[in-house]
């Protein structure tokens, strides 16, 4: 059988990686894949127990396993692709413990089922400690270098067994303290990848970077808005409420699938897919997210106005309701290109 030039470069390229491993970074490394697939193991346990104990109903439960089947996936295509990287392992830790535990409801009921409080414990320690490992993306190193100890003092924190009153005893996570140090945590890792993104990253980080950046704040904006939407506004005007269906679907795209984004993203920046293509995506982004903002917002205020103004002429906004209807969508289509072209300058 004839060789191609790439099959025989593979196998004289094999045995020179081999020898050059030293035999105690190779051992390093057979525990730390032995440690992931029992993470993996333990975290797939207590997920698939918690959506059988919970009884979240089909539509949610298929929501959940939609979702977290993404982190997972992501999860595995790194350890695969990248078993003998040390960060990519990290990251790949990551992934599936924090799609496994915080996006689908905190495993409680599954915790007070016998022995069950246990690993689900255990599932909650590695998902909070692993959302350190944020501070060492995307080369895994500590950047800046006093953030190791932040690292270190945020796990051992989520350790304290603070009893909540009216919350399993040794549960504090949902305490009024525990927020607090988690808002401050996460200011932290916001300020540290800024720091790394001005003073200690490559071109190719601040890529990766900006991939992982862009879908975090695209989740912030999508919650922004359905906050917005579904709370905010019916709470002034309720004429703006949106029907019980619709809600639903609202809540289900914004915080079940929505939030896969931030998997895939880790994933595209650790692989390196197309890394600079994330610049013209922010640059659609800005362009058609504040589009999407001033035209919404201006829909609203036309409807709102006209109808107020109807009210004041004929002391009736019921009957003008379809008047100001037509008239704002007929407004915002004609504005629609020149903001876009305005904006896109």
């Amino acid at each position: 059988m004839e060789w191609t030039f790439q099959q025989r470069y593979k196998r004289l390229r094999e045995p020179l990686i081999a020898a050059a491993i030293p035999p105690c970074r190779a051992s390093g490394l057979c525990f730390a894949k032995a440690f992931w697939l029992a993470a993996f193991l333990l975290l797939l346990v207590v997920f698939c127990g918690n959506l059988v104990v919970g009884d979240y109903g089909l539509m949610v439960t298929l929501a959940l396993i939609v979702d977290t089947s993404v982190w997972f996936a992501v999860s595995l295509v790194l350890f695969w692709r990248k078993s003998t990287d040390r960060a990519a392992l990290l990251f790949s830790l990551q992934l599936f413990c924090t799609g496994g535990y915080f996006f689908p409801p905190l495993p409680l009921a599954l915790e007070r089922i016998g022995l069950w409080w246990l690993p689900v414990d255990v599932a909650g320690v590695l998902a909070g400690a692993t959302l350190t490992f944020v501070y060492t993306f995307p080369d895994g190193h500590f950047v800046p270098r006093f953030t190791r100890w932040v690292a270190v003092g945020m796990m051992v924190v989520s350790l304290l067994p603070v009893p909540v009153p009216g919350v399993y005893p040794w549960n504090w996570w949902v305490s009024p303290f525990y927020t607090l140090v988690r808002v401050v945590f996460y200011i932290s890792l916001a300020l540290a990848l800024l720091y790394r993104y001005r003073h200690a990253s490559t071109p190719v980080q601040r890529q990766q970077i900006k991939w992982v950046v862009f879908a975090i704040l695209i989740i912030v904006g999508d919650v922004s808005v359905v906050e917005l939407l579904v709370a905010i506004l019916p709470a002034f005007f309720p004429a703006l409420a949106l029907p019980l269906p619709t809600h639903r679907l609202i809540d289900a795209l914004a915080y079940y699938f929505v939030p896969v984004i931030v998997p895939l993203s880790i994933g595209i920046a650790l692989l390196r897919y197309r890394l600079w293509e994330v610049d013209n995506l922010i640059n659609k982004a800005l362009v058609y997210g504040l589009l999407t903002g001033l035209l919404g917002a201006a829909y609203v205020g036309l409807i709102l106005g006209l109808e107020g103004l109807a009210e004041i002429i004929t002391g009736s906004a019921t009957n003008q309701q379809p008047v100001a209807l037509v008239v704002s969508t007929l407004v915002i289509a004609a504005l629609f290109q020149p903001v876009r072209q305005r904006l896109q300058g």
